[in-house]
């Protein structure tokens, strides 16, 4: 199957899940998150989620409480997107395409974030991600000098035999689902 084939598949999966399941899901993964190693100490890239996205509410809330270094992305244009700092749920807007970002000024470099957390499409056991299609943050990476650690997070409904990948995928260190971590 060509990759656009199996990311219309994998989203008409994943927005086929209750949501019930997705919000239990979404917070039993913010709980295997908070307890990995490398979020301890951290400067997090994390998300706001869109649609039937893995929620990260839990987690970022648990950041702002112990005053954590927290940055969602913010779209500047069809090709980049930048980090702004979140600090809690009055820093939220809406940004370019519907998508939540925050208001605050302040931003990071992707070489200033130690872990980067990602939404998927889908992901396979090789840790290779499968985006929506616009290439953000494959660019954002390969332009990075410093990679963070790329964890990805998704329902396990979302793992795909074998994820079609090109030259230019950046693939997952970890992936974390409801059901387990899986790392390289």
């Amino acid at each position: 199957m060509d990759k656009h084939t199996v990311r219309n598949t994998l989203i008409e999966t994943r927005d086929s899940l209750d949501p019930s399941f997705v919000s239990s899901s979404s917070h039993i993964i913010c709980g295997r998150l908070l307890d990995l190693p490398e979020l301890r100490d951290a400067v997090i890239g994390s998300y706001l989620a869109v649609g039937h996205e893995v929620n990260l509410e839990h987690l970022h809330q648990r950041l702002w409480e112990e005053a954590r270094a927290c940055f969602v992305p913010r779209i500047l244009s069809n090709t980049e997107m930048e980090w702004a700092r979140i600090e809690s749920i009055g820093d939220l807007t809406v940004g370019t395409y519907g998508i939540p970002t925050s208001l605050r000024d302040e931003t990071a470099e992707l070489d200033d974030l130690d872990v980067l957390i990602m939404p998927c499409t889908g992901f396979d056991r090789m840790l290779n991600r499968l985006g929506m299609g616009g290439g953000y943050y494959d660019r954002a990476l390969s332009k990075s000098t410093q990679s963070p650690v790329k964890i990805g997070v998704a329902f396990s409904q979302q793992e795909w035999p074998e994820i079609p990948v090109d030259r230019w995928d950046q693939p997952f260190d970890l992936v974390v689902t409801e059901c387990e971590v899986i790392r390289r």
